[in-house]
């Protein structure tokens, strides 16, 4: 309904102001956040040196430094591949995607909220603090805070450690830098389950990303 979409738009604009404000938040061109992944396995806890970079509007990489070696994914403006010390392969198109998702949802889905502000996605109030975003690739839920107006859970179908699942990532420990206000903890769930915790330590904005860092290795 037309006033769902407005009570959406209201919570989306809200969050913006929250993080920096819109105009600064939509001059991010590139960030690189590193810090620690605890993944929960059936195994036990596994801990990894984590990087992520991202180039807006279409380029993302994950690299894992892992007890058993380097692990990286990234996303390559439409295709995707991996690499696991030496392997290096391309990912299947409904892989490629999952990772795409990274981009809008990273440093506290920031993309998402421009997206819907911008009407390149379509919001609408499911109640008070949750929302409902949907764009032509996907569609996710959105949970804001109600005292401070900050986007802190984002949920969306996905792939999860066990196949398909409900994947929700909780934001928290919000810092301000540099004039924006983004979370420093995020918290992994699948299928509400504890799937992994990240915790970045630094976060740079605007570090002259290059596009050509995320192009598949030559073998």
């Amino acid at each position: 309904s037309a006033e769902g979409a407005a009570k959406a738009t209201a919570l989306v604009e809200k969050a913006l102001a929250a993080m920096g404000g819109k105009e600064k938040l939509a001059a991010i061109k590139d960030t690189v956040s590193t810090g620690k992944l605890v993944l929960s396995m059936p195994q036990g806890k596994m801990e990894a040196d984590s990087t992520e970079e991202v180039l807006y509007p279409d380029r993302y990489k994950m690299v894992l430094k892992l007890p058993m070696g380097l692990i990286t994914q990234s996303y390559n403006a439409g295709g995707a591949w991996m690499s696991q010390g030496a392997m290096v392969q391309d990912m299947p198109p409904n892989m490629a995607s999952e990772v795409a998702k990274g981009i809008p949802s990273a440093n506290g889905g920031v993309g998402l909220l421009l997206a819907a502000s911008n009407g390149k996605a379509e919001v609408q109030s499911i109640d008070a603090t949750t929302v409902l975003w949907k764009a032509p690739e996907f569609e996710a839920t959105l949970g804001f805070d109600a005292a401070t107006g900050r986007l802190v859970k984002i949920t969306m179908k996905g792939m999860g450690m066990g196949g398909p699942a409900e994947m929700q990532t909780e934001f928290s420990d919000f810092a301000a830098s540099e004039g924006l206000t983004l979370p420093a903890k995020e918290t992994i769930l699948e299928n509400g389950n504890p799937a992994g915790v990240r915790t970045i330590s630094d976060r740079k904005v605007n570090a002259g990303v290059r596009a050509e860092g995320f192009a598949k290795p030559a073998k």
